[in-house]
């Protein structure tokens, strides 16, 4: 009773979001996320990630997924790509990876700026890490919903999605991140970062719970990446 309790709550929380809602990009750090042992002894910043993702994506009109529910902007507050960014700062501050990590808008192309890189190692700052936001969308097959509620209601969702399963998913890529070392002005690591996966699942979260969650994995795995990196 417990679990169909909490997804009742989760398909209710979903169902408002697609309503017109605005969500926030945040998640809990769990206690099973990976946190660093021994942080390194640097202090960070990061820039807010360039917006790279398709158009269609952003208008939640993924290829392929057609008569699919998907995530889109207007279900998120505004300025994602700012939101995104804060979390990836938020969790690398939460799993220890360095001294100390801050958000600052500063150039994206900031590995080809020495003047601003002066600058930010005149702040105190050790590393600098840019990059950009390849995509960041979730989905499910066609919602029960549209068909059962008007006749049955909630109970009549939950009945029609233990009978038909539902094709779930989301995908998060960050790319092309930098992580520069202001001292010498070099980037020391380059690379993406990213999580994707797809499922069947009797009862649904909806689809900003599922970006939402691999958004979550993404930072997580990048998180361990840094750490067993050495700069």
């Amino acid at each position: 009773m417990r679990f169909h309790s909490l997804k009742f709550a989760l398909l209710i929380s979903a169902a408002i979001v697609t309503s017109g809602c605005s969500a926030q990009v945040k998640y809990k750090f769990d206690k099973d996320l990976y946190v660093s042992q021994m942080p390194k002894n640097y202090i960070v910043v990061a820039d807010v990630f360039a917006d790279n993702r398709p158009g269609s994506e952003k208008e939640g009109k993924l290829y392929g997924k057609d008569g699919y529910a998907t995530s889109k902007d207007q279900m998120f507050k505004k300025d994602l790509p700012l939101q995104i960014s804060q979390m990836f700062v938020d969790h690398l501050s939460k799993a220890k990876i360095f001294k100390k990590i801050d958000l600052l808008d500063i150039s994206n192309d900031l590995d080809l700026k020495q003047e601003e890189m002066t600058s930010l190692k005149n702040k105190g700052y050790n590393l600098a890490i840019i990059g950009k936001i390849n995509h960041f969308y979730g989905y499910q097959s066609d919602e029960a919903a549209t068909a059962v509620a008007p006749l049955f209601g909630l109970v009549g969702v939950l009945t029609e999605a233990m009978i038909n399963p539902k094709t779930v998913g989301a995908k998060v890529e960050y790319g092309d991140v930098k992580i520069i070392d202001l001292d010498n002005q070099k980037i020391v690591w380059s690379g993406n970062a990213g999580h994707d996966f797809e499922q069947q699942v009797k009862l649904y979260d909806g689809p900003v719970i599922y970006v939402l969650r691999a958004l979550k994995e993404t930072n997580n795995k990048f998180s361990r990446q840094l750490a067993e990196n050495s700069f």
